[in-house]
């Protein structure tokens, strides 16, 4: 019988493991400056969108160079204001050729599901986008989780739409972290596994082991 208490808990142990290496959600940060001018801002305003994604989110689009991943979720900060959104998507273009030179693209649109306001006014829309001109930041269209693309960024897009000009969307300044200098940063955090799940586990085994001592006295 000892044995088969130790093999449940080697096969435990495993199934806990797997779980926090395999954990699938990934947290993520996008930190720049905004040009709020348009909202009666200032032009170098806060814009931070904190969001969380699955790494094994499915490829909704069909075509093999562009990847469409849902269920992304979060905050944002744009100014002073703080917003939420629960229905955006990743969007990863590998080798577009809309130019002469195929480029790659990582795309974050948080679509019509926000929830909040920026000084005042009403926000349909939250995009931020950036562009490797070059084409090299991407193999293939998969969604990525380690984000060591971003050093070969060469330009992107913060962008906002208010529902007051749902049809015109209002677009902040180009940043180039290569020539521009303008600043953004782009980190991921996985999310650690659950404590309580932890808890519950660690809990079991040390109960198995106690278990097993005293059948062991008897």
């Amino acid at each position: 019988m000892k044995y088969g208490y130790l093999k449940i808990k080697i096969v435990l142990l495993a199934a806990l493991l797997s779980f926090q290496v395999n954990a699938a959600t990934i947290s993520a940060q996008f930190s720049s400056t905004i040009d709020l001018t348009y909202f009666g801002g200032t032009s170098d305003s806060v814009f931070e969108v904190n969001y969380r994604f699955n790494d094994a989110e499915t490829d909704s689009n069909a075509s093999v160079n562009i990847g469409q991943y849902g269920n992304v979720s979060g905050t944002a900060q744009i100014g002073t204001d703080t917003l939420s959104f629960s229905g955006a998507t990743i969007r990863v273009e590998n080798d577009n050729n809309a130019l002469a030179t195929p480029f790659d693209s990582y795309w974050f649109d948080s679509h019509g599901s926000v929830t909040g306001s920026v000084l005042g006014i009403d926000i349909l829309n939250i995009r931020f986008e950036l562009f490797d001109l070059d084409g090299t930041a991407f193999t293939d269209d998969s969604l990525p989780s380690d984000f060591l693309f971003t050093s070969d960024i060469d330009t992107g897009w913060r962008l906002l739409r208010d529902v007051t000009h749902p049809t015109g969307i209002y677009q902040a300044a180009s940043f180039s972290n290569v020539a521009g200098g303008e600043f953004y940063s782009l980190t991921p955090t996985p999310v650690p596994i659950p404590a309580a799940v932890w808890l519950f586990g660690t809990g079991l085994l040390g109960l198995l082991g106690f278990t097993t001592r005293r059948k062991a006295t008897r």
